[in-house]
């Protein structure tokens, strides 16, 4: 029979079955990431079908183990290599997570207008508009979002306004997070958010600002480019942060070279040389067994190829410490600067710390001199005054070691 030229019209139609069985009239969908159809379990579609085989509509309610669906759609070329549909869909606390393999999202609700082509991860190219009225991220339901954009391979591109209670934000450009590196290109101007309440900070943080970010990478030695953030107004524990602007910019070459800057309007910071942020504590401690081995073991697994050279200058440390919630105190006037090199265990560290705290523990005017290498570790500590509380427990200390 002339099948494409054969007219459907299914009325009042009731199908059940499960997620794995679509695969049959859906092959493609198999060879693909971005979707898994399996996790759909069993499902109940109730509806009507009209058209032909290569171009129908269909509209209908669907249930499953993911949740409940709504749809109206007209599908074109659908035994094509690159189908084409249009409709609109209405997600009910619908897991979303699962079907599209996303880690940390869960149930959505979402009423939206939908075009696209493609069901493949080469040539899936989807438009939508619509509103969320509920979703599940990373265990805290949002509410309140517009979405407007385009989703491909090259991941979204368009706008999300939200008016949740809790993050309040307006956010317009690209970013992507699937599974390969992760990038983000867009500006965003945040009204109003809570970090604790959405699960962000174990600190409650309260404030705005405006955000430009233009990086890839959301791994620490994988990032690479701007984040700039103005006009920060921000709120610790209900006490106001001087904060008022943070810049960090990380460039990676293709010889393995980076360089990082950190400031805002009391530090800067800058790091450059052919380092893993990751592999630095392993580098600290494999340092150290190198000296004091009866109390330090060399770590297992470690790259020795690193080398760093880093500076930091202060104005003002407080408000940073206390938004990452770590009772740690620095002075402004501190300067350091420092060079390691893992593979002849050269370290060089000098600088002036005015003061320094840690929950009641207050040292004063440190100086510090630290030079070594293959042969040893020559060490110079001055420290004005040690105390804790308001208890001096030392003055004028002078530490010096030379360790071979």
């Amino acid at each position: 029979p002339e099948t494409d030229d054969t007219y459907l019209d299914w009325q009042h139609g009731n199908i059940t079955g499960k997620g794995e069985g679509l695969l049959q009239y859906f092959p493609l969908l198999r060879e693909q990431e971005n979707i898994n159809l399996i996790l759909l379990g069993a499902f109940q579609m109730t509806g009507s079908l009209h058209g032909f085989l290569n171009n129908f509509h269909v509209e209908g309610n669907l249930n499953t183990d993911l949740g409940g669906a709504v749809f109206n759609a007209n599908f074109i070329d659908i035994t094509h290599v690159i189908p084409q549909y249009k409709g609109e869909v209405l997600l009910d606390k619908f897991n979303i997570g699962k079907l599209f393999n996303l880690s940390d999202a869960e149930q959505i609700s979402f009423d939206a207008d939908i075009s696209g082509k493609g069901f493949s991860d080469d040539d899936f190219d989807i438009k939508v508009e619509g509103t969320v009225a509920e979703f599940l991220f990373n265990r805290y339901n949002y509410k309140q979002i517009n979405i407007k954009g385009s989703y491909n391979t090259q991941g979204f591109d368009g706008q999300i306004r939200s008016r949740d209670e809790n993050f309040n934000f307006d956010l317009e450009g690209k970013f992507r997070l699937g599974s390969e590196l992760k990038s983000f290109n867009c500006l965003a101007k945040v009204h109003y958010i809570n970090t604790k309440a959405i699960g962000i900070t174990n600190n409650t943080i309260k404030g705005s600002a405006k955000m430009s970010l233009n990086f890839s990478g959301l791994d620490l030695d994988e990032f690479n480019g701007n984040i700039s953030i103005e006009r920060m107004s921000l709120l610790e524990n209900n006490l106001p942060l001087s904060l008022t602007g943070l810049e960090i910019e990380a460039n990676v070459f293709e010889n393995g070279f980076r360089n990082i800057l950190l400031q805002t309007n009391g530090v800067n910071a800058q790091a450059e040389g052919r380092f893993s942020i990751k592999e630095l504590p392993n580098a600290f401690y494999d340092l150290l067994s190198d000296y004091i081995p009866e109390f330090v073991t060399a770590p297992e697994n470690y790259n020795p190829n690193q080398e760093l050279s880093f500076s930091v200058k202060t104005e003002s440390t407080d408000d940073i410490f206390r938004l990452l919630n770590i009772p740690l105190r620095l002075s402004s006037g501190i300067n350091l600067e420092g060079f390691y090199q893992g593979m002849t265990q050269q370290l060089y560290i000098k600088g002036d710390i005015p003061w320094l705290s840690y929950n009641q523990l207050m040292f004063d005017k440190i100086g510090i001199n630290i030079a070594g290498d293959d042969d040893g570790l020559n060490t110079t500590v001055t420290l004005n005054k040690f105390s804790t509380g308001e208890y001096v427990v030392s003055e004028d200390v002078l530490v010096s070691a030379n360790v071979l």
